[in-house]
C-alpha cells in the first residue's frame, strides 16, 4: 500500500556469544556464529565463524567466513575465507580460497564447479595416491587438489633469481 512489498524481510541468523546449539541448521538467510554450535549447516547466503565462534560442523553454504575455529567439512559454492585469527580442521571445497597470514588449514583443500562440491571430498574414504605425474590421469582438468601447510616466516621463500645467482657463482 505503501510502496513496500508485503513479503517479510529476511534478517540473518545469530548464534551469540554465551549460546550453545546443537544440531541441523537449514537458514535461508546469512548465518553468524560467536558462540558455539556441533552438528549441520546448511544455508543459502554467507555463513561466519567470528572470532570467539566454535563450531564442530559440517557445513554448506553459498560463503564461508572463519575467524573463530571449526573443525568439519566445509563446502562454499563461491569464496571460502579463513582470517588471520580463523583455525580450520578439516577438508573443504570452494571456488576460491583465502587465507590470511595467520589463519590455518589443517586438511585438503578442492576448487572446482559447484556442481560437482557434493562429490568431492568424502571424507570417510582416503585419497588415492598417484605415482604417475602424467596431467592426463586427472578426470576433470577444473578440479585441483592441494595439501596446504603455511609456515609463518617466510623470509626463505623461494627466488628463481637468487638460485639462479647461486648457480652462477658456483660455476665462475
Amino acid at each position: 500500500m505503501f510502496g513496500k512489498s508485503s513479503r517479510p524481510s529476511m534478517t540473518d541468523t545469530i548464534i551469540s556469544y554465551g549460546t550453545e546449539m546443537e544440531g541441523h541448521l537449514n537458514c535461508q538467510s546469512n548465518l553468524r556464529i560467536d558462540g558455539q554450535f556441533k552438528g549441520t549447516i546448511i544455508c543459502q547466503g554467507t555463513v561466519v565463524i567470528g572470532n570467539k565462534g566454535k563450531a564442530h560442523a559440517n557445513i554448506e553454504a553459498k560463503q564461508i567466513i572463519i575467524a573463530g575455529t571449526i573443525c568439519g567439512e566445509l563446502k562454499a559454492e563461491g569464496k571460502l575465507t579463513i582470517t588471520s585469527t580463523g583455525h580450520v580442521a578439516g577438508n573443504c571445497v570452494s571456488q576460491s580460497l583465502v587465507i590470511e597470514e595467520g589463519g590455518t588449514l589443517n586438511g585438503i583443500s578442492k576448487m572446482g564447479g559447484p556442481e560437482s562440491a557434493a562429490e568431492q571430498i568424502q571424507s570417510s574414504t582416503p585419497l588415492p595416491i598417484d605415482n604417475n605425474d602424467n596431467p592426463s590421469s586427472s578426470n576433470n582438468a577444473q578440479e585441483a587438489e592441494t595439501d596446504i601447510i603455511f609456515s609463518q616466516d617466510h623470509s626463505n621463500r623461494y627466488h628463481h633469481d637468487k638460485k639462479k645467482k647461486r648457480k652462477e657463482k658456483q660455476a665462475g
